[in-house]
């Protein structure tokens, strides 16, 4: 069976900004476990810790990687769709990271490194 990821990239320059949004994440991921994110290349999700002050960059702009992990089906991609739409359309994200566009690529095509 395929798996496909929705990914999106944003970039986010404050720590201020990334610190709320980490932590916003993070539960909103409580709540959906294909769905995870990473900071900086270090992933979070529902079977991770919290993302601590020491995983947000103070120095330089945070990179948070948005991914959602789904069957090939025409359900995932309304899935994806409608995700995408809560994020947009709610609170767990501010108006300043957005829009964020998912793309549906090949889960073998992203590396994803479990022993870190």
């Amino acid at each position: 069976m395929n798996f496909y990821t929705y990914h999106s990239v944003v970039n986010v320059p404050s720590y201020h900004n990334a610190d709320f949004l980490a932590d916003q994440l993070w539960h909103f991921c409580r709540l959906f476990p294909y769905f995870c994110f990473s900071i900086n290349g270090k992933e979070f999700g529902y079977y991770t810790d919290k993302p601590t002050h020491n995983d947000i960059s103070t120095k330089d702009d945070n990179i948070f990687e948005l991914l959602f992990h789904s069957k090939e089906t025409e359900d995932s991609v309304k899935e994806a769709e409608i995700l995408n739409y809560i994020f947009q359309k709610n609170k767990f994200i501010s108006p300043d990271f957005l829009p964020l566009h998912f793309s549906l690529i090949p889960s073998s095509s992203i590396s994803h490194d479990k022993t870190s």
